[in-house]
């Protein structure tokens, strides 16, 4: 007979006063043993009997109970499972990380014994990891009235708080775990949704975002989030490419078109991604005395503003990109001119915002938008020719466009006024 029985025989009685006392008392030795078999199951049954004869328990410690209930039924599971699989191989996380094929000898008290090739262990149930044991464990409990509960309090007692987020999805409950999960759950899902990004791995990324949309619609995280993917996608879409990776340029692009249907325009930029071409050669905007490659350093001196137009060659281009940056508390003006500066687009940093307008050439021109932006950092402005227009974009995202007269760039150069402006990229896009 295990302490917490013999606990529980000794502490069952009839007297209502003493109720309350006798289920706290064998609920802390019930904590205190932890994750151990058969200590855990047995205090749970032990306190769900006693549950039943306890009238206005309070609510601190039937949450308590509740999370012991969950720990039961996970752990119950996953020592059912070792045991039946004793003496055979089963995948178990040894370490962190991705499991592996071990030998199960032993599902111990408080962990189970394992051997491989470096010789026997024993991991403890607490160390290993959360989630790998609730998804060996649910089919034991998949019966029961609340799983989706008993999943959520298991994760959230663990701290896999985005995974106990999802967990908590449908379930209606008042239970301190779950609530904290929900406010640091969408957070910490956000940041492993990051990681699934950085690993390219897009159709799970796309899985999971669309999972938190329905979790949290309209979430403002949930938006950037959403930006950064379609970002990294077409970042992957242009590399593939550059390589003349056509069936998996494909793929990206098949997730896009599927997955945004606002993505149209990225999707081109996927598709001219090997049109592109660094200009590194400051003499072929007529800057003098700079040295090649970026990045250049363009002053106006005494003069209100300049402009250093780009020397034609045998090629036809459709679009120029530029990324800038300026010195701190800088008034200059700093951009891309073309149509020999009847058109321009431009970053006024003492205001902080984009400008782009069209006018007459050597004439004051007056923005036809006014979209303001954080001065700190770089600037990326890109002009080009689509569907008979000048589209316009900053930082990737479309901000203008209008009219265009004619299917290529013609009198295009870099422009600044009022003070220097560094330019630390150019690139121009060939004319299909």
């Amino acid at each position: 007979m295990s302490a917490i029985l013999a606990a529980v025989l000794l502490l069952q009685a009839p007297d209502p006063i003493t109720a309350e006392s006798n289920f706290r008392a064998l609920l802390e030795r019930t904590e205190k043993a932890g994750l151990a078999v058969p200590d855990l199951p047995e205090g749970a049954a032990a306190l769900h009997k006693l549950l039943d004869a306890t009238k206005n328990l309070p609510k601190d410690l039937r949450d308590r109970y509740a999370v012991v209930r969950a720990q039961s039924a996970v752990l119950s599971s996953l020592h059912a499972l070792l045991v039946n699989r004793k003496g055979g191989l089963m995948d178990v996380p040894v370490t962190a990380g991705k499991p592996v094929p071990v030998k199960i000898v032993e599902a111990a008290r408080r962990g189970v014994r394992v051997s491989r090739s470096e010789g026997e262990q024993e991991i403890a149930y607490s160390d290993l990891d959360a989630e790998w044991v609730l998804d060996a464990a649910r089919p034991g409990f998949a019966g029961l009235s609340d799983p989706a509960l008993l999943a959520g309090l298991w994760l959230a007692k663990a701290a896999r708080w985005d995974a106990a987020y999802f967990a908590f999805a449908n379930v209606d409950t008042d239970h301190p775990l779950a609530a904290e999960a929900r406010k640091r759950g969408l957070e910490a899902a956000v940041a492993a949704l990051d990681a699934i990004v950085r690993g390219k791995r897009w159709a799970e990324a796309l899985a999971r975002l669309e999972a938190l949309d329905k979790l949290a619609p309209g979430d403002g995280r949930l938006k950037s989030a959403r930006d950064k993917l379609l970002d990294a996608m077409v970042e992957h879409g242009k590399e593939l490419c550059r390589k003349n990776s056509k069936g998996p340029m494909k793929d990206v692009i098949d997730l896009i078109t599927k997955h945004f249907p606002d993505g149209a325009s990225r999707i081109e930029d996927i598709r001219e991604a090997n049109r592109w071409i660094k200009i590194t050669d400051p003499k072929r905007f007529r800057l003098e005395g700079a040295k090649a490659g970026a990045p250049w350093l363009i002053d106006p001196g005494d003069k209100p503003s300049v402009g250093l137009y780009f020397v034609e060659d045998d090629k036809e281009y459709a679009g120029i990109q530029i990324t800038v940056r300026f010195d701190k508390g800088s008034k200059a003006h700093g951009g891309v001119a073309w149509k020999n500066g009847s058109r321009v687009a431009w970053i006024n940093a003492e205001k902080g915002f984009l400008g782009v307008g069209q006018g007459k050439a050597r004439e004051s021109i007056y923005s036809e938008i006014d979209k303001d932006i954080p001065i700190e950092g770089k600037h990326t402005i890109t002009v080009r020719i689509r569907d008979g227009e000048y589209v316009v974009h900053y930082n990737g995202t479309e901000a203008h466009r209008m009219k265009a007269d004619d299917s290529r760039l013609t009198n295009f150069g870099l422009h600044v006024s009022f003070s220097r402006v560094w330019f630390d990229e150019v690139w121009l896009l060939k004319k299909e």
